[in-house]
């Protein structure tokens, strides 16, 4: 409880509870220790443990610390998050797209996210991280993309998509 030694203490929640432990500290009302659990979570980079990061993005109560978590990884599960991106749940996609677009700022998951729009390989999530990244460089392609009629209206059905989830 003390959040001089929550991050110091984590690794080794993780290694004695695993990922069980982890979702359970992860949903406390602590911030330090809920920002520590899911850091820890995202490092275990198991699909398992996306599937429950991802649950977390779902949930307005642990979305933003989630996030928080995410941009700060050192070693964010990446593939495993795009990989979600062809999850059979709409609301998973989007998680995962919400969860790819605050890591935009690295450029191999921009690149990314640009190349699936040019290939139609899941365009629609990928535009939906695109909108949820904060950075100029998506926002310039947002805006080029949206020079096309067809692109322009699947943007605009992505943001209420968007707008009806988070």
């Amino acid at each position: 409880k003390d959040p001089k030694f929550t991050a110091d203490a984590m690794p080794g929640v993780a290694r004695l509870g695993g990922e069980e432990a982890l979702v359970t500290l992860a949903r406390t009302t602590l911030p330090a220790v809920r920002g520590q659990a899911i850091g820890q979570l995202l490092a275990l980079g198991t699909e398992s443990a996306t599937s429950q990061y991802l649950a977390m993005v779902l949930d307005d109560g642990t979305r933003t610390d989630a996030l928080t978590a995410l941009r700060g990884s050192a070693a964010p599960p990446t593939d495993h998050l795009i990989a979600s991106l062809d999850d059979p749940r709409v609301d998973r996609r989007f998680a995962a797209a919400k969860a790819l677009g605050a890591l935009c700022h690295r450029p191999e998951v921009g690149d990314a996210l640009r190349r699936m729009v040019g290939t139609h390989r899941h365009r629609r999530e990928a535009l939906a991280a695109l909108l949820s990244c904060p950075g100029k460089e998506a926002a310039t392609f947002i805006s080029t993309a949206r020079t096309h009629a067809s692109v322009d209206a699947e943007v605009r059905a992505v943001e209420t998509e968007l707008r009806r989830m988070f």
